[in-house]
């Protein structure tokens, strides 16, 4: 049974952080369109073609927009077990998400969100589908700061930049947000039978 446990306003910050997910998903599946099969190799530096600028663009924006729409999703959920408004100002997303319990007015939904997240990312890496070998905590560490850090233009060593990882990791964190908030469980129940 899901039981609807946010306020409006946490409601809205879900449901915004969703469409937010939605649109770098779309964008993903742009970049994979123009991409298309087989592997590739861009310079990164010296002149490149219009292509290579657009794909290099693509994936810049997704790298920056990506933690900052797991950033949301980690305050949406924030939301759900807090009182409003008290959501945690720092953008480190280890950091979010470890606190997630703390203070929270119901603390064993709180760890049981954590739980389902960091359960939904092993079964993404039992069926192969995450290239991080960590766990979801891991990964969280790693990317804690990327967003802050991407806006500088201090990219990571691209063998740390998997846009998958990033992908699911929103997915690991939109989902108990989902079972925690009706209107975010029913447009995420849309996306995926549309």
């Amino acid at each position: 049974m899901i039981a609807n446990t946010t306020s409006s306003t946490a409601s809205t910050m879900g449901l915004r952080t969703l469409e937010l997910g939605m649109g770098l998903l779309w964008l993903r599946k742009q970049l994979i369109n123009k991409l298309g099969p087989g592997a590739h190799s861009i310079s990164l530096s010296g002149a490149r073609t219009s292509k290579e600028q657009e794909l290099l663009g693509i994936s810049q924006i997704l790298l920056v927009m990506f933690p900052f729409a797991i950033e949301l999703a980690i305050k949406s959920l924030w939301d759900c077990f807090h009182e409003h408004g008290t959501y945690d100002r720092r953008h480190d997303l280890h950091i979010l998400f470890q606190s997630l319990h703390k203070n929270a007015m119901d603390v064993d939904a709180a760890v049981q969100a954590q739980k389902q997240a960091r359960d939904l990312w092993l079964e993404f890496q039992s069926d192969k589908k995450i290239h991080h070998s960590g766990t979801l905590d891991d990964f969280l560490t790693v990317h804690a700061k990327d967003f802050v850090e991407t806006r500088y233009y201090k990219l990571k060593p691209p063998e740390f930049l998997q846009i998958d990882d990033f992908a699911l990791c929103f997915y690991c964190i939109i989902y108990p947000l989902a079972a925690h908030d009706n209107g975010t469980l029913l447009n995420l129940i849309s996306v995926h039978t549309a």
